[in-house]
């Protein structure tokens, strides 16, 4: 069984509007190998994991890294394991023959011993391959993770390991802001001033929010404002 998932991408899953924060290295190290600017000869250096709890932009990331190796020319799949967990491993097969391929929600695979050999199976295979980049994201530290399979921490650490930092107030406002205008919301300026300082400040919360108002404004055709906020949202 190959793997077919065609991947629709987004205009708010872009590297270009990707508030990188803290994570300046992260996003210089995936570009470089995107662009083929650095030459990295060592698997270790393009088989990366990246590591960031829920809100951190992971699936944006790994969207926008599949959108840029597309860009680029290069084979590219995403798969959220989180959603193929209960199929059959054997699904992975087709990966081996991509350029570029990002797994998200690793954690998934935890006590899950036949996934986790497949995705044991896939960074062989990939390093044997010689292919572009592997970026494998998961919300818990791979040390965390309950293996049936041993190995698998052992070929993950071996890796180049990233860590995403959370994005301070600054960074949130501009990753809203950029957020907004990549999907076509009409905002007024202190709406996402409001919005930070009145909700969570968790960015996953803050999308969740983000995507309640996209529906209410399009189905209402309104400008998202503080009386809107207040009226939609409740507050």
């Amino acid at each position: 069984m190959q793997l077919v998932l065609p991947v629709s991408f987004r205009k708010q899953d872009s590297l270009h509007n990707f508030v990188e924060g803290k994570n300046s290295q992260l996003i210089c190290h995936l570009q470089n190998v995107l662009n083929d600017k650095v030459d990295y000869p060592q698997a270790s250096q393009r088989i990366c994991v990246l590591t960031g709890g829920p809100g951190a932009g992971k699936s944006h990331l790994l969207l926008a890294t599949c959108e840029q190796a597309a860009l680029s020319g290069l084979t590219q799949q995403y798969i959220d394991l989180v959603h193929t967990i209960n199929m059959p491993p054997e699904m992975l097969l087709g990966l081996i023959s991509k350029d570029v391929v990002c797994i998200d929600n690793l954690q998934a695979v935890s006590g899950v011993a036949n996934w986790q050999t497949a995705v044991f199976d896939i960074i062989n295979q990939f390093t044997e391959a010689q292919g572009a980049l592997l970026l494998i994201a998961t919300s818990e530290p791979i040390d965390q993770i309950e293996y049936a399979l041993v190995d698998l921490r052992t070929r993950l650490s071996w890796g180049t390991n990233f860590t995403l930092q959370q994005l301070n107030d600054d960074d949130k406002y501009r990753a809203l802001e950029n957020h907004l205008k990549a999907i076509g919301i009409a905002y007024t300026q202190d709406a996402i001033g409001f919005l930070l300082s009145r909700t969570s400040r968790d960015m996953h919360d803050l999308m969740l929010l983000v995507n309640t108002l996209d529906k209410a404004s399009f189905e209402s055709k309104r400008k998202i404002t503080i009386p809107f906020i207040k009226t939609t949202l409740n507050l």
